[in-house]
C-alpha cells in the first residue's frame, strides 16, 4: 500500500476546467485531489493542504497526510483503500477524521475514482475532500431532538360534563384529539366527534382569525401549546357555527406534562363571547350615534386669527366647558382648565401645529375639569391651521367633543376583558392541575378517569353556583348541599348562612368532595348506619385588629372502625394544600376509632365574598 501511493498531482489551476471548479469547490470547502500511484512526488492543491493544517505551498507527502488521520481511524481508511485496489471496483468513498495541529478534531468526506490500465491495475486516482463537520453535528442534534420527542403518551379519557367552558383534550405529540365535553358541541351547534388529528379537526371546525384570515391547523393554539410547551392564553377566534352563523369564542390551551416533564398531552379551555361581542358592538354604535348627534348639535368649535388676535368660541364651546356664553374667548383660560398631567403636552401639540415646519393639523385627547362644577371630563380637540404664501400662520379653526362616555365604556370593555382573562386562567390552572394528578401515580386508566371525571364534576358544581351569582360568590351551604345531598338524613349540616368568594368556593367544593369520597370508600358513609355531622361558624376575635376566622368541623361516627393510612394520597394532598396555598388556612385531621374529624381554619377576609 505505501509503495502504491506515492504521488499527488496538482490540478492546473490555471487551466479552463480548474477555474470552472475554482466557486463550487469553495462554496462547498472541498479540495481536489488526484493521485498518480506510479509517481514519486506530489504537490497538492491550497485546498487540500489548507484542509489538512498545512501552509499552501507545503509539498506533502502521503505520510504527512496519514499523520493527520484520528488514531482510530487510520486501519479502517487504508483497510478500505486495500479493498478498493484489490477487487475490481472503482469508487472511493469513506469519511474519516482528521486532527488539526491546534487539537481540533474535524470529519472529513472523501469521494474519488480509481483509473486502471488495459489490465486493470490501478494506475492513478482523483477525487474530491470536504470537512463536513458541521453537517454531522446537525444530524445528530436531528436525531437527539428525535429520541426525545418519542415518549411515553398520557391520555387524558374523559374530561367532565357540566363545565361552563368548552374543554377539550389532544395526546401529544400527534395532535389527535380525545374528547371534548357538551359545552362543545354547545358553542358549535353541532355534535363534536373526536378527530384522527388537529388537521381533521380544523376541517370540520372552520376557524378565522379577526381580519378574516382561515385558521390553519398549526395555528389553533392547541396545536401551538402542545408545539412549543407553553400556555397560549386569551385569544379570541371567529368560527363558523354548525347552523352557519358566525361566532366569537376566546380561547386558551396548555400542554400537560407526565412525571417526568415531557409533553403528554394538551388541553384547551374555550368560552363563547359572542354575545359580549354583540353588546361591545351595540356600545360602539351608540358611541357613534352620540357623536352624530354632538356634531349635529352640540360640537363646539373655536376660530382664531393670527394676524389680529381675534377669537371665536361656539356656545356649544363654552357648554362644553362648563363657561357662562357671555365669557370672553380666553386661551389662557382654557389652559387652566386642562387637567395638570395633560397641560404641558396639549399645549406644546397645539403651539407645533402653527410651526411654518408643521402640517397645519392639531388633534388631541386630553382631560379637563369644568369651569363650573370641577367635574372630570374627556375631550377630543381637532383643528387646522391655515397659512398664507409665505408660509405664516394666518388661521386657526377647530372643534372640540366630549368623548367621557366613550373613555368609560373603553374602560369597562378593558375590566370586563382582564376579569375574563382571569377566571379563563384560573379555571384553565385548575384543570391541568386536577389533570396532572389524577392521571399520575400508579391507578389503572379506569380509576384515573373516575377520579378525574369526579373532581371535575365537583369543580363543575362550584361553577353551577357561582354562574347563578353572576360570580360574586357561592352559598357555603350550598356547596356542602351538592356534594352530600346523596345521603340524604345521615347527614346534618348546621351554620350560619355565609357567602364563599369564588376562589374559595371552587377550593371548598375540591376539598368537601376528597371527604365525602373518603367518606363513602372508608369512613362513616360507608356503613348504613353511619352518619355526618358538618358545623361551620364565623369566629370573631376579642381584641380590635383581629381578622375573623371561618372554622368548618367534620366529624363522622358510626362508621367502620377507623386507623390512620400509611401513605397519603392526591385527595389528602389536595385538601390541605388548597386550604394552605389556595386560601391561606389551616386543615386538622383526626383518625379517632369512632369516626374521622376534619377540622378546616380559613382567614375569613379570604374564604368570604364581599357583601
Amino acid at each position: 500500500m505505501e509503495a502504491k501511493l506515492q504521488q499527488i498531482r496538482p490540478v492546473d489551476e490555471t487551466s479552463e476546467s480548474a477555474q470552472m471548479l475554482e466557486t463550487p469547490l469553495d462554496a462547498a470547502s472541498a479540495a481536489e485531489w488526484a493521485i498518480d500511484l506510479a509517481g514519486t512526488t506530489f504537490a497538492p492543491s491550497p485546498r487540500l493542504a489548507r484542509l489538512f493544517g498545512y501552509p499552501e505551498d507545503r509539498i506533502l507527502s502521503r505520510a504527512d497526510l496519514r499523520a493527520r488521520y484520528h488514531p482510530d481511524d487510520v486501519a479502517r481508511v487504508e483497510q478500505l483503500t486495500e479493498t478498493v485496489l484489490a477487487s475490481g471496483d472503482c469508487r472511493l468513498e469513506y469519511s474519516f477524521r482528521i486532527v488539526l495541529p491546534d487539537g481540533r478534531i474535524r470529519w472529513v468526506y472523501s469521494r474519488g475514482r480509481l483509473f486502471r490500465d488495459a489490465r486493470g491495475r490501478p494506475i492513478r486516482a482523483a477525487g474530491i475532500m470536504m470537512d463536513t463537520t458541521e453537517s454531522r453535528a446537525a444530524a445528530f442534534e436531528r436525531e437527539r431532538l428525535g429520541h426525545e420527542r418519542d415518549m411515553d403518551r398520557a391520555l387524558l379519557e374523559a374530561v367532565m360534563q357540566r363545565m361552563p367552558l368548552g374543554v377539550i383534550v389532544a395526546e401529544a405529540p400527534s395532535g389527535r384529539l380525545i374528547l371534548g365535553n357538551e359545552q362543545v358541541a354547545r358553542i358549535w351547534r353541532r355534535p363534536f366527534v373526536a378527530a384522527e388529528t388537529i388537521e381533521a379537526y380544523d376541517a370540520g371546525y372552520r376557524g378565522f382569525h379577526p381580519d378574516g384570515r382561515p385558521y390553519a391547523p398549526h395555528e389553533w393554539p392547541l396545536a401551538r401549546a402542545i408545539a412549543i410547551g407553553e400556555v397560549v392564553d386569551g385569544e379570541e377566534i371567529r368560527f363558523l357555527r354548525g347552523d352557519g352563523t358566525l361566532g366569537i369564542m376566546n380561547v386558551s390551551a396548555a400542554p400537560i406534562r407526565d412525571d417526568a416533564g415531557r409533553i403528554a398531552a394538551g388541553v384547551v379551555v374555550f368560552q363563547d363571547v359572542t354575545e359580549r361581542r354583540a353588546t361591545e358592538e351595540i356600545l360602539r354604535e351608540s358611541e357613534t350615534r352620540l357623536r352624530l348627534a354632538v356634531e349635529a348639535t352640540g360640537l363646539g368649535t373655536w376660530d382664531v386669527d393670527v394676524r389680529t388676535g381675534s377669537r371665536r368660541w361656539s356656545p356649544e364651546f363654552h357648554a362644553i366647558v362648563g363657561l357662562p356664553p357671555e365669557t370672553p374667548p380666553d386661551p389662557e383660560l382654557f389652559s387652566r382648565l386642562i387637567h395638570p398631567e395633560d397641560r404641558d403636552w396639549v399645549n406644546a401639540a397645539y403651539r407645533a401645529a402653527y410651526e411654518p415646519s408643521g402640517n397645519g393639523r392639531y388633534t388631541a385627547e386630553f382631560r379637563i375639569r369644568r369651569a363650573d362644577d370641577g367635574t372630570e371630563r374627556w375631550l377630543v380637540a381637532t383643528g387646522r391651521v391655515l397659512f398664507d404664501d409665505a408660509g405664516q400662520p394666518v388661521r386657526g379653526i377647530g372643534t372640540i367633543m366630549d368623548v367621557t362616555e366613550r373613555k368609560r365604556a373603553e374602560a369597562r370593555q378593558q375590566l370586563l376583558l382582564r376579569e375574563l382573562s382571569h377566571r379563563v386562567k384560573n379555571t384553565l390552572a385548575v384543570v391541568q392541575s386536577i389533570a396532572a394528578r389524577s392521571l399520575g401515580g400508579q391507578r389503572t386508566l379506569t380509576e384515573a378517569r373516575e377520579a378525574f371525571m369526579k373532581r371535575l364534576q365537583a369543580l363543575a358544581s362550584a361553577h353551577d353556583l357561582l354562574t347563578a351569582g353572576h360570580w360574586r360568590g357561592a352559598s357555603l351551604r350550598a356547596v356542602l348541599r351538592s356534594e352530600l345531598e346523596p345521603y340524604g338524613k345521615r347527614v346534618r349540616a348546621t351554620g350560619p348562612d355565609l357567602t364563599l368568594a369564588p376562589e374559595a368556593a371552587q377550593t371548598f367544593a375540591l376539598v368537601l368532595h376528597e371527604l365525602a369520597t373518603n367518606a363513602a370508600k372508608y369512613g362513616a358513609l360507608n356503613a348504613p348506619e353511619g352518619r355526618l355531622e358538618v358545623v361551620w361558624e364565623l369566629l370573631r376575635p376579642a381584641g380590635d385588629g383581629q381578622e375573623a376566622t371561618l372554622r368548618l368541623l367534620w366529624q363522622e361516627r358510626d362508621g367502620p372502625p377507623v386507623r390512620e393510612p400509611l401513605h397519603h394520597g392526591f385527595g389528602h394532598t389536595l385538601i390541605e394544600q388548597g386550604l394552605r396555598y389556595e386560601l391561606g388556612g389551616e386543615v386538622r385531621t383526626e383518625f379517632r376509632p369512632e369516626g374521622l374529624v376534619c377540622e378546616l381554619t380559613v382567614p375569613a377576609g379570604r374564604a368570604l365574598a364581599e357583601p
